[in-house]
């Protein structure tokens, strides 16, 4: 048997053989004719009716007929199919940046394509996809591991997957390209105590010398302020160890302002600041928070690492520089406040372990020991050791702390804890002194399917608490405060948002103003540094004299940025 393409004008020079079966099977018996000897098969053969086919019985023996109940020919084929696979694979692209961005400019005709990047080894995520029919510009920050040290690679693909029509996609760039970040520390004072006017910004630490810094000519960040009972304004960040653009900053800095309530122009005055001092370089670390106590020295706690390790604390009692403190290898997000009244020093942390503790401790005789060793920290009854707070908190989360104006030494301590696997709460618990006794767990938010996270609280002058939190989902910033007894029913702020801090005046002086003003967050959407005005802070003591101050970190972005310590 044979095929002919032309209606039976010529057959193929190849055959194929059967032996016809005996009985009748009602079915069609198939046979692939792939190739055809002197003509090679295109589709234009079977469009009408070309295909004819043609039988040369031998025959065996005596006279048999061959009963042919139908012939058909089908064709089996692949289709024309389109796709686009273009790929770049970058090689050498020098290191040292602070981030990495994949720039492509282009457009297309009809259909979607997808900008995929690879993690290796063999991993392709889609990142931008290519939607519009004018040249438009897409930008994303490669991760780490699609940096893959200076060898990144990047494919366009069709976003819908190969298909039998033709189109036209035009590329003019696909370019990596790096961004060195100058880190560095800005301070802002307000003009008014609403904060809705402020002075210029004032660079005092920066590595950058085109920024022209007031104190510091090393990259910066993480700055934490708080102003002392005479309106000294105390200030400490992390630096970098060398001049220039740098990735480690993890050395802790300290100065404080020679005047009391130093107006704009004296904290852009070199004259009004102390000069920069180590804190303690043989203990390099993160977020770095200050408080003060009631002869205006500093205390400041910092944490070796962001998720685990050991945590420090150091101050300046009676004048003089003590040890450094510190504890244990699983630990972060130490803060400190000292009470405004009594002196207790008060230090919280979170523990990093099965049972993901947060651990308050505290020195009470700061007069006496200086707080100096490990030793002279205990549990708010006396007894030594911690006490545990809460347990199953939220992972690698930091507490916030704020001491009353009790003159037992009060405190509250807020922190984030799962209630089921889609909802986190926020909690406090109140320490009352001078008996030294937690009172049960409050929640100051909690709603089913939703996890907050990030609390930050703090305390006016009459005992009311303020707290900030943000939604995980959306990043949406609320707000609360608990007067009376009770906490009112949840503001809604803004979003996207993050690292909310509440923000207070200076603690002991009425004409300043001694009332929390307000709160600052970061805002991603426009990489900005936000204050809030809560009015109703103002009830209590209408400041007649006042300013609110400041202290932002920039480039970099992390835990406790850009916080306004509290009492002393």
């Amino acid at each position: 048997m044979t095929l002919s393409w032309n209606s039976g004008t010529t057959y193929c020079g190849n055959a194929f053989l059967m032996i016809p079966v005996t009985v009748d099977p009602n079915a069609y018996t198939w046979f692939d004719q792939t190739t055809c000897t002197s003509h090679a098969w295109s589709a234009s053969d079977f469009t009408g009716d070309l295909i004819a086919w043609k039988a040369v019985h031998t025959k065996n023996g005596g006279a048999n007929p061959i009963d042919l109940d139908a012939m058909i020919v089908e064709v089996a084929y692949t289709p024309q199919s389109y796709k686009l696979a273009v790929q770049y694979d970058w090689s050498g692209v020098p290191g040292g940046a602070d981030s990495y961005t994949l720039k492509v400019k282009g457009y297309r005709q009809d259909e979607n394509l997808n900008v995929q990047v690879l993690t290796p080894p063999s991993t392709w995520n889609t990142r931008a996809t290519i939607s519009s029919t004018i040249n438009t510009v897409y930008n994303y920050t490669l991760t780490t591991s699609e940096y893959n040290s200076g060898a990144p690679s990047v494919r366009f693909v069709d976003a819908s997957g190969p298909d039998g029509t033709q189109s036209d996609f035009w590329l003019d760039l696909a370019v990596v390209t790096s961004t060195t970040l100058w880190d560095r520390i800005i301070m802002m004072r307000s003009l008014d105590t609403s904060g809705s006017t402020w002075g210029s910004q004032i660079v005092l630490a920066s590595g950058r010398s085109a920024d022209s810094p007031l104190l510091y000519s090393f990259d910066s960040t993480e700055p934490s302020i708080a102003i002392d009972s005479g309106g000294f304004l105390h200030l400490v960040w992390l630096s970098a160890s060398a001049s220039g653009s740098q990735q480690i900053l993890n050395l802790v800095r300290y100065v404080v302002t020679t005047v009391a309530y130093p107006t704009q122009s004296q904290l852009a005055s070199s004259a009004s600041w102390t000069a920069v001092a180590p804190v303690d370089d043989t203990a390099p670390g993160y977020m770095p928070t200050i408080s003060t106590d009631t002869s205006k020295n500093p205390h400041i706690a910092w944490s070796a690492s962001k998720t685990s390790g050991t945590v420090y604390y150091k101050n300046k009692a009676a004048g003089t520089w003590r040890p450094t403190v510190s504890w244990g290898t699983t630990y972060t997000g130490l803060s400190v406040d000292v009470s405004p009244e009594n002196n207790y020093v008060s230090l919280v942390r979170y523990y990093e372990a099965g049972t993901n503790e947060i651990q308050y401790t505290v020195c009470k005789n700061l007069g006496s020991n200086q707080c100096d060793a490990a030793s002279e920290f205990m549990k708010a009854d006396n007894s030594s050791g911690y006490d545990t707070v809460a347990s199953g908190v939220e992972a690698s989360s930091y507490p916030s702390l704020a001491t009353t104006w009790d003159v037992a030494g009060d405190l509250w301590i807020a922190y984030a804890k799962d209630v089921d696997g889609s909802t986190r709460a926020i909690y406090v618990r109140f320490l009352d002194y001078p008996v030294g006794v937690f009172a049960a767990a409050e929640a100051v938010d909690s709603l089913s399917g939703t996890q907050f996270t990030h609390p930050s609280i703090g305390v006016d002058r009459t005992g009311n608490v303020y707290a900030l939190y943000v939604a995980v989902s959306g990043s949406q910033l609320y707000y609360k405060s608990r007067t009376g007894g009770s906490w009112t029913s949840r503001t809604t702020l803004d979003a996207p948002t993050d690292y909310p801090s509440v923000v207070v005046r200076a603690p002991n002086d009425v004409t300043f103003g001694t009332n929390i003003s307000g709160a600052l967050y970061w805002k991603s959407s426009t990489s900005a540094t936000y204050f809030y005005y809560i009015p109703e802070f103002e009830d209590v003591i209408p400041p007649l004299l006042g300013a609110i101050f400041v202290s932002l970190a920039l480039s970099r972005r992390s835990r406790r940025e850009a916080r306004s310590d509290s009492q002393s």
